[in-house]
């Protein structure tokens, strides 16, 4: 996708945004880290008394926001609704991002923005996503992750599939850029 254009996520670096928590958190959009066909993600900074120094902000497309708003706005709910009960669980199903907060960003002669704050994976210097580290592996190992590590990985992915289920969502974009890992 070009930069140019509505979904630009450029304009957005600096933005401040704020958040819906008790007490009300501020977050400020540092940096690019992805983009998908519903939303942008950015790091962004939280002011306190955020939990975490650092949050993964979720920002809906303005193009997806124009297309069809009422369809982005259900598509955020169901999310929201999911991770927000998910994150109330105690204990908290570690195979799941946390929610943090959620807002939205008010634009002048346009649709709002809805945004979530999700909690950030580190992955160290491999990266977080299962897309980042397979050709590592394949080009230390020539393979992409020996049998035990592969069913530690599947389990993973199972138990947040199956906390997912148990709350009524079927994640339904699957793919290695979404199963994210921490550490090395």
């Amino acid at each position: 996708m070009s930069t140019e254009g509505p979904d630009d996520p450029t304009p957005f670096l600096g933005t401040v945004v704020v958040g819906q928590a008790t007490p009300p958190r501020q977050y400020r959009i540092e940096r690019v880290l992805g983009k998908g066909s519903q939303a942008l993600t950015f790091v962004a900074s939280a002011s306190a008394p955020s939990p975490l120094p650092t949050v993964v902000l979720k920002l809906w497309r303005p193009s997806f926001i124009a297309e069809n708003p009422q369809m982005a706005r259900l598509t955020l709910r169901k999310e929201w609704e999911a991770l927000g009960r998910l994150s109330e669980r105690s204990p908290a199903c570690p195979h799941v991002v946390r929610l943090l907060d959620a807002g939205e960003l008010p634009r002048r002669g346009a649709e709002a923005l809805p945004w979530l704050a999700l909690e950030p994976v580190d992955g160290g210097a491999l990266g977080p996503s299962l897309r980042e580290r397979v050709p590592d592996a394949i080009a230390r190992t020539a393979f992409a992750f020996g049998p035990a590590r592969a069913r530690r990985l599947l389990a993973g992915v199972a138990a947040g599939l199956d906390a997912l289920h148990a709350v009524g969502v079927v994640h339904r974009d699957l793919k290695p850029n979404n199963v994210l890992l921490s550490g090395g």
